[in-house]
């Protein structure tokens, strides 16, 4: 499997150590393949449409939300 690396800066990763039973790659994980998801949608919706980068940006960020919204409600 591919390797990445993340940068935190030295708060979160106290933080971070604090709660070492969290399996931090697979929240990180988590996060990256919904944010693909969300652009991928972003991307199928607006393949017909003459969007900005910034429009597209503020779009995904929207569905973010109510995803979250959604994740919120659900829990």
């Amino acid at each position: 499997m591919p390797r990445i690396t993340v940068e935190v800066d030295a708060d979160l990763k106290r933080q971070m150590e604090r709660h070492p039973t969290v399996d931090w790659d697979e929240i990180a994980r988590h996060a990256i393949r919904e944010r693909v998801q969300t652009l991928e949608l972003v991307d199928e919706v607006t393949a017909d449409v003459e969007l900005t980068e910034t429009d597209a940006a503020e779009l995904a960020d929207r569905i973010d939300e109510i995803a979250e919204e959604r994740i919120a409600e659900e829990s």
